[in-house]
């Protein structure tokens, strides 16, 4: 089982594909912002005080920006085997596939990642289901349908033939279901929903 990270594209993929069999996700920490210079040695620990809540703080939105938009986060797949068109800008998995980015993941048994300048624009997965997760702000949305395609740029995913989407006991089924990310708002054609009452 191969597992390459997208964000790597490059001339030489070929090689990089028959070379690596493993390559880890690596995580960057952000370097910490430098503490304000104290002009006044009576409030030192007072502005301490503050650059630590502020650096908190800063922890605090800089965590739900990346769980809010993800699509600056690197790509990691495994499939058990794959191919790279260079020069159509196509590259194909098959077998196990899962695809991973911030909080989105999507497993098929096919799938195809169209890419532009060498930087992943769209995929298409297939299978019987295929079947994507994203984990929100609110519950965790599960969704499959035969075809599953997920436009990078616009956080969109698209759900065809026997789709479906659920978010805890709420369902809905279509024709075809369109999830924006971004916005968490479901749409489709010939819906079918099944909402469960809340309760005060």
């Amino acid at each position: 089982m191969k597992r390459i990270r997208l964000s790597c594209f490059t001339s030489c993929f070929t090689m990089m594909l028959l070379m690596i069999t493993s390559l880890q996700s690596q995580v960057v920490a952000a370097e910490p912002d430098k503490a304000p210079t104290q002009e006044n040695t009576s409030a030192d620990n007072t502005s301490a005080d503050n650059a630590s809540s502020d650096s908190t703080s800063s922890d605090s939105t800089s965590s739900d920006s990346t769980s809010s938009d993800s699509t600056s986060l690197p790509i990691d797949l495994t499939a058990d085997k794959g191919s790279y068109d260079q020069l159509a800008g196509v590259a194909i998995y098959e077998g196990n596939v899962k695809v991973t980015q911030g909080v989105s993941t999507i497993w098929a048994d096919k799938l195809t990642i169209y890419l532009t300048n060498n930087a992943v624009e769209r995929m298409v997965a297939t299978g019987q289901p295929a079947k994507f997760e994203y984990l929100g702000q609110q519950q965790p949305i599960l969704g499959q349908g035969n075809t599953v395609e997920y436009t990078i740029l616009d956080k969109i995913v698209t759900l065809t033939d026997n789709a479906q989407v659920e978010q805890g006991s709420d369902v809905i089924r279509g024709a075809t279901l369109t999830y924006d990310l971004s916005q968490e708002i479901i749409g489709g054609s010939r819906v079918e929903m099944t909402f469960q009452p809340r309760t005060q």
